[in-house]
């Protein structure tokens, strides 16, 4: 059965498709030579076998030809002129940046840092850096956007992706922790992320990191925007990497800086205090979710309002 269609936003280097349940990515020719040389790094193996990166395996000749005998996938297969096919893991709770947390938010930035430090050694990059490339699986960020993986040139100093990094991460962070702005807020009014007029509108805190978190994003956009950029070349290789890598540090820094902090709230001894419930009622419920989780052995349980995660723990066993 085939379910729906789905191109990788902005991506010229491949599309996604859903199918009968499953998710696959047909790489386009122009990227063909760059995935076959990303796909055998051993800094891309080491984020599979941690699951910083969610998994994939390229199909065999025989699995796409089983595929290939439905007429629809058939037909779309021949649209995308792809010599190479992927199956990628499928999610079990998709999930978006503006459903997350500030503390989701930190860590998925965490996540961000760490993959482009891990392949700055191969000479790759992060073409892009939204946290829209992420999903939670559990309490784990996983990167599910291959394709954002890029050969660098190796005598650039320069990440452009610095730009969208600081807007959609180290800025909506700020303006939660200075100006209470919550998470949801910031990708909902725009999932490109916040500007420049976002945050003097709204926050009246500045300091040096402000003014370098505004700074930043403004002054690479032109980069990024102009058809004649051109990479900053420099002498060596090393020293390009120095300058990366100084910045991931300093990245690093000013992000740990915005970390959230966890305040306690009405609601912090929820399960201790339990005014809400008479012992005795809390002890009937309990049994009932037991009952309903025994009779009907579900695969997959959403505890909405979940609290402290009770009866989460519960459905787990």
């Amino acid at each position: 059965m085939l379910d729906d269609i789905h191109t990788t936003f902005r991506d010229p280097a491949g599309s996604l498709l859903k199918y009968d349940g499953k998710i696959f990515r047909f790489i386009n020719p122009s990227y063909e030579k760059e995935f076959n040389e990303l796909q055998i790094l051993k800094s891309l193996k080491k984020l599979l076998e941690n699951n910083d990166l969610s998994k994939f395996k390229i199909l065999k000749n025989n699995e796409l030809s089983s595929l290939l005998k439905d007429q629809k996938f058939s037909r779309i297969f021949k649209k995308f002129n792809s010599n190479i096919v992927l199956e990628h893991e499928v999610m079990d709770f998709v999930n978006y940046p503006y459903e997350w947390s500030n503390n989701m938010l930190f860590d998925a930035a965490k996540l961000t840092l760490h993959l482009f430090e891990n392949m700055l050694s191969e000479t790759y990059g992060l073409k892009d850096a939204t946290p829209f490339n992420i999903i939670f699986e559990n309490t784990k960020p996983v990167f599910v956007d291959l394709l954002s993986f890029e050969k660098r040139d190796p005598l650039d100093p320069i990440w452009l992706g610095l730009s969208q990094f600081t807007k959609t991460f180290l800025l909506p962070l700020y303006m939660n922790k200075f100006a209470k702005t919550p998470i949801s807020k910031s990708f909902l009014s725009n999932i490109d992320g916040l500007n420049l007029q976002d945050c003097l509108i709204k926050t009246s805190f500045f300091n040096s990191l402000s003014y370098s978190l505004i700074k930043i994003p403004n002054f690479l956009s032109k980069f990024t925007k102009s058809k004649h950029y051109k990479p900053q070349k420099v002498k060596n290789k090393e020293f390009a990497n120095f300058v990366l890598s100084k910045l991931i540090k300093k990245l690093k820094k000013r992000l740990n800086s915005l970390k959230p902090k966890i305040n306690k709230s009405t609601w912090s001894n929820y399960m201790a205090d339990q005014t809400h419930y008479e012992k005795s009622d809390f002890s009937i419920k309990e049994k009932f979710i037991k009952k309903i989780l025994t009779d009907s052995k579900p695969k997959k349980v959403l505890d909405i309002g979940s609290n402290t995660g009770h009866f989460s723990i519960l459905a787990a066993q």
